[in-house]
Order: C-alpha cells, then structure tokens, then sequence
C-alpha cells in the first residue's frame, strides 16, 4: 500500500503538487519535538529511549498539520473541499481527545488519590 501511495505521489499525481507554496521547513518542529520530549516524557516501561520516542510521536502529532495550514494560507484559502474536510476533521478529533483526557482523568484516580494506571503498571 505505501509502495503504492509512493507511487501515485510522484508519478501519477506530481502535476497536483504546489512547489511555490510549500516553503514551511518542518525542521525546527521535529527538532523542537524531540528537545521538549527529552525533558518531558512519562516513565511508562522503565525505558528512557523509548518513552522520549513516543512522546516525540505525540509532540509531532499534535503539529503534523501546521505545514498544510500554512500552505493553504499561503494559496488564500482556496482549497478542495477534501483537504479542508481532512484539516476540518483532524482538528475536531484532536479536540475530542483532549474534551475526553479532561474528562477520563479523574475516573483513573481511586479514593486513595493513586493514580489506577500506575498502580497497573506496578504490578506487570
């Protein structure tokens, strides 16, 4: 399937590709991804390397689609309707997963004030 999709993005569909305004460089956020991820991550298995990984996932995630928003700023605002419904999309479900954390963050808690999850993973 990526072979595919690797395909169909510089052979079959590289006329719809709008060089002169994609000039976000997406360097200083992984950079800045990893630097925040190294000093804040959580301890979930005990293994530094990969509790920075995942929390440079999650940082990037949160910012993957700063380049497009930037990039269709750039074009005016005039865009398919796909793509804004892709952007539309994305934003609703970052909001409903922070609406539900916000939410779902007390229910880990039991009546001594531990935290259930670290409890859970005490015992694996």
């Amino acid at each position: 399937m990526v072979i595919g999709l690797l395909f169909m993005l510089h052979k079959r569909f590289v006329h719809t590709y709008q060089e002169e305004h994609d000039r976000m460089s997406i360097l200083p956020m992984v950079s800045a991804a990893a630097i925040l991820a190294s000093f804040v991550h959580a301890d979930l298995n005990r293994n530094i390397f990969f509790d920075v990984i995942w929390f440079t996932s999650l940082n990037l995630e949160t910012v993957a689609l700063v380049p497009q928003l930037w990039m269709m700023s750039q074009i005016g605002g005039k865009v398919h309707s796909i793509s804004a419904q892709f952007v539309a999309c994305n934003i609703a479900s970052k909001v409903m997963t922070v609406t539900f954390w916000m939410w779902a963050f007390t229910e880990l808690v039991d009546r001594n004030g531990s935290n259930l999850a670290e409890i859970g993973r005490a015992h694996v």
